[in-house]
């Protein structure tokens, strides 16, 4: 993203205050058993709830609402 007005910076601050709100809410739901499609599915409900998109499925027609690493992986 390009900073190039006030604008711009509140609305950084407004999707990364989503972004660790989506972080919190997923990391209380991990337990045991649950599945990274159930967590796709808190996530979307959440990103519906504040007005958000994600933004893998919208630029990149990634068919789920948020990027999930299990075990020892780790993704960007």
């Amino acid at each position: 993203m390009s900073i190039e007005s006030p604008a711009d910076w509140d609305g950084l601050r407004a999707v990364s205050e989503v972004a660790r709100q989506t972080l919190d809410l997923l990391g209380r739901a991990v337990e045991p058993g649950i599945t990274t499609g159930d967590l796709d599915r808190l996530a979307a409900r959440y990103f519906k709830s504040c007005g958000a998109r994600s933004a893998p499925a919208l630029v990149y027609g990634f068919p789920g609402s948020v990027l999930i690493s299990i075990n020892d992986e780790i993704v960007h």
